[in-house]
């Protein structure tokens, strides 16, 4: 399957889940196994008519296939960005970093009493890879809490700080290396963080991303056109629908 055609049919199989939601519990299966099917099928013509086969392909899946996946392909054209576009985003990224970065470890749970003790045990001298280790509640305990270098605009506000918590990015620059905050209480647990060490913030050259910005550029125009698409032909199955 072309990563194009599985955008496509992630848009279907949607479809068919939400089919298969609505319909009575002894139904649901055979619902969405309807509703992939005439997706499927709806695919197929449009093929046809766009001239991707001969009609032989009815008979041979190989070749079915193929030619639906040609017909995608020739509806999702990726569109080339401008260079004021890519110099854009570009600004926009670098306008997300501050002045300075912060390696940082993680304790969080949801045990605001567990918190508490680690704070303490962390002040009596036990590592806080150790603590975080043995009480975090997040993927990071593997790892003794490390997060390792963090960034974000300063002064850090909602939905700037690149993923952590606003109250765990307020507190980062008050921190010296060494430190451990004062225990944080987040939407729905609790926190100690860590600071290790500080740096300048490491900022790449426009040339030096140029590639990749331009890449992602390319995949969002072929994700919206995929999108599209499948859009497109859940309404004309909605419409054949019985």
């Amino acid at each position: 399957m072309t990563p194009f055609r599985a955008l496509v049919c992630a848009t279907l199989l949607a479809f068919a889940v939400a089919v298969s939601a609505a319909s009575p519990p002894d139904q649901r299966t055979a619902a969405a196994a309807a509703t992939q099917n005439l997706a499927h099928d709806l695919l197929w013509r449009r093929a046809l008519a766009a001239g991707f086969d001969d009609g032989t392909g009815a008979s041979d899946p190989d070749r079915r296939q193929a030619a639906i996946d040609a017909y995608v392909g020739s509806r999702i054209r990726p569109v080339e960005p401008s260079e004021q576009a890519l110099q854009a985003r570009y600004r926009d990224l670098i306008g997300r970093t501050g002045p300075q970065e912060y390696r940082i470890r993680l304790l969080q749970s949801d045990d605001a009493a567990a918190v508490m003790r680690a704070h303490q045990r962390a002040k009596a001298g036990v590592p806080f890879a150790q603590l975080a280790g043995e009480l975090s509640r997040v993927p990071s305990a593997a790892r003794g809490g490390e997060l390792g270098w963090v960034g974000f605009a300063s002064p850090p506000t909602v939905g700037q700080t690149n993923g952590l918590p606003l109250e765990i990015a307020r507190v980062l620059p008050h921190l010296a290396p060494g430190e451990v905050s004062e225990p944080l209480a987040l939407a729905d647990s609790w926190a100690l963080v860590l600071l290790e060490a500080v740096r300048d913030t490491q900022r790449p050259s426009f040339e030096s991303v140029r590639e990749t910005l331009r890449a992602l550029f390319l995949r969002e125009s072929a994700l919206a056109q995929a999108r599209a698409l499948g859009d497109e032909i859940l309404r004309e199955a909605m419409g054949s629908r019985p």
